[in-house]
């Protein structure tokens, strides 16, 4: 599994309600990061139904969310 550092949220979620929470936390904190550095976007990335990693990406825009799937069903 991938560490999380400041730049770097991992989420584990079992409900939607419990996953669009932590989505929002998550995308909350980085923004406000991203605004301090803006150097960088943001990348949303799904590994499974219930594992997410949101982060800092400097491949990203800066003002820009970019959401992907890294999961094979």
């Amino acid at each position: 599994m991938t560490p999380q550092t400041e730049e770097r949220i991992l989420i584990e979620a079992h409900t939607r309600g419990d996953l669009e929470t932590k989505l929002e936390q998550s995308l909350s904190t980085l923004i406000e990061q991203a605004r301090g550095r803006g150097d960088r976007g943001i990348a949303v990335i799904r590994r499974s139904p219930q594992h997410y990693i949101v982060e800092l990406d400097a491949r990203v825009a800066y003002g820009t969310i970019l959401e992907r799937c890294e999961w094979q069903a």
